[in-house]
């Protein structure tokens, strides 16, 4: 916030953790569109655990590398 008052840039109530200053944030809206897209599915899946880390873990991977 400093940088951006030393620049004259005034801003009104924006907090240190708003979403739409927090990067990540944006990359995990982006991430679960992705995942939606080519994954419909995943958000329903059932079964043993370990498969379905492994399965989100293949889908989380295919998706950051597109």
């Amino acid at each position: 916030m400093r940088l951006l008052r030393s620049n004259g840039v005034t801003l009104e109530e924006i907090t240190p953790y708003s979403p739409d200053l927090n990067l990540i944030e944006q990359i995990w809206s982006l991430m679960k569109a992705i995942l939606h897209k080519y994954y419909p599915k995943a958000f329903i899946m059932k079964g043993p655990k370990n498969e379905i880390r492994k399965a989100i873990e293949v889908a989380v991977t295919f998706c950051w590398e597109l």
